[in-house]
């Protein structure tokens, strides 16, 4: 019987234990992109457990597309699950689906509120100018990728809803002809406190890159900026140029 103790009311297996704490040190950077695993006689020896536990509990970081498994190698940490180029401004979920990934958003909060001082610096607009608000956090094949605040001129975007945040808020605004054209960006790597760490399923501390972008229209209506905290063990961006 595969029954280690119960917690709270709730069961807890042996591969449920061992699953954790393996996710937990690729998500500290412990076991690191591209890392062999240790091979699972050491991995029954250091938990305690039978083989069947350990390849069980395997089999669900490799379900959540956390490690993968190389016939006569053994099996690795896997590389990052998202490669965004950020010289062009593709939303999210094009990124996902040009790379045949399924992208999902869970949104916290969705409002209508007047420009805070910050967004009215960056985005160069006035104290009564509205914005939609979103915080959201957004997952690439049920994976947490990052987590966003976002904030849209109700001037230049109309009116969007709730559900528009559901999805691309940048797809829905391009169904309407709106589109963003020139884009400031702004970049610092941080560790992550208590709430993103949250949001992310991640330690305090965890190392995130926050990334700051104001985008305007082509006639140089300011139309959004967002605050993004991504998840460094799971993307990569890139940057194309043209040497001058």
């Amino acid at each position: 019987m595969r029954i280690r103790k119960v917690v709270c009311g709730s069961v807890e297996f042996k591969y449920q234990q061992v699953y954790k704490d393996l996710k937990r040190s690729i998500e500290i950077g412990e076991l690191r992109t591209g890392e062999q695993l240790p091979a699972e006689e050491m991995l029954v020896e250091k938990y305690g457990v039978s083989r069947v536990t350990v390849r069980n509990a395997l089999d669900e970081l490799t379900n959540l597309g956390l490690i993968e498994r190389i016939r006569g190698k053994g099996t690795f940490v896997k590389s990052k699950v998202l490669v965004k180029k950020m010289s062009n401004p593709i939303s999210f979920t094009e990124t996902n689906q040009m790379l045949g990934n399924i992208s999902t958003n869970k949104v916290l909060e969705f409002t209508l509120i007047k420009a805070p001082p910050f967004v009215i610096n960056y985005l160069n607009v006035n104290e009564d100018d509205m914005v939609w608000f979103a915080r959201r956090i957004r997952y690439s094949n049920n994976l947490v990728i990052l987590y966003e605040e976002s904030y849209w001129l109700e001037s230049t975007c109309g009116k969007i809803t709730e559900k528009d945040s559901i999805g691309s808020i940048l797809g829905k605004l391009a169904e309407r002809g709106v589109y963003p054209h020139l884009g400031n960006q702004e970049f610092a790597a941080i560790g992550a406190n208590d709430e993103i760490a949250r949001y992310l399923e991640v330690s305090d501390d965890f190392p995130v890159l926050m990334s700051k972008t104001a985008f305007r229209t082509k006639d140089d209506r300011p139309m959004f900026l967002s605050v993004s905290y991504f998840r460094t063990d799971r993307i990569t961006l890139s940057y194309s140029r043209i040497a001058e």
